[in-house]
């Protein structure tokens, strides 16, 4: 039965949650949206190490960022082009200044415990240093409504000072995206 639960079997039988049950239960999961629907961000024409699309970073925090996914859906003004999208990480705060703060929001209604993360678009970011990692790059199709989401799996972290960096960019025209973005703190 493929969506049975699976358990974990020891002097006690426990059902077998993912990090991400975990995380919800305690106050730790948290998204990134733009809290007015409907509004959409937009990429850039060209790749620049320094004018991200997304920006995620925490600074001198308590808690690490542990990525579970990033999705995006090309909406608006159809880009011009194929478009790039790359994936960097680094041990350093990078946001500069600029851009559209968002709110983390805890996915627990239970929990009012806030993100000690930081989250923009289209922000200005210092210049790479030696602790930027590009750990992903892909593209997509120009055509609106084409959805590309990330699956980290846990697969992606970040220290109590660091970033996560998204760059999108197609030639002529930037893309613009819907964006949700989804991390656990531990």
């Amino acid at each position: 039965m493929p969506n049975a639960p699976s358990y974990i079997l020891g002097k006690q039988r426990i059902q077998d949650r993912k990090p991400r049950y975990h995380a919800l239960k305690d106050g730790l999961l948290f998204k990134a949206t733009h809290q007015t629907p409907g509004t959409a961000v937009t990429g850039q024409t060209s790749f620049v190490a320094t004018t991200p699309t997304f920006l995620m970073q925490t600074s001198a925090d308590t808690r690490r960022i542990v990525g579970l996914s990033l999705w995006l859906s090309q909406a608006g003004t159809v880009a011009g082009g194929t478009i790039d999208i790359v994936l960097a990480i680094d041990t350093a705060a990078r946001y500069s200044s600029g851009g559209t703060a968002v709110t983390p929001q805890n996915s627990n209604t239970d929990n009012t415990t806030a993100s000690g993360a930081d989250f923009y678009y289209n922000p200005t970011a210092s210049a790479a240093g030696s602790g930027t990692r590009y750990i992903w790059a892909s593209t997509v199709s120009a055509s609106l409504g084409t959805v590309t989401t990330y699956d980290f799996e846990d697969g992606l972290g970040v220290g109590t000072t660091g970033s996560i960096l998204v760059y999108t960019w197609a030639a002529t025209t930037g893309p613009t995206w819907r964006f949700g973005a989804e991390w656990l703190e531990e």
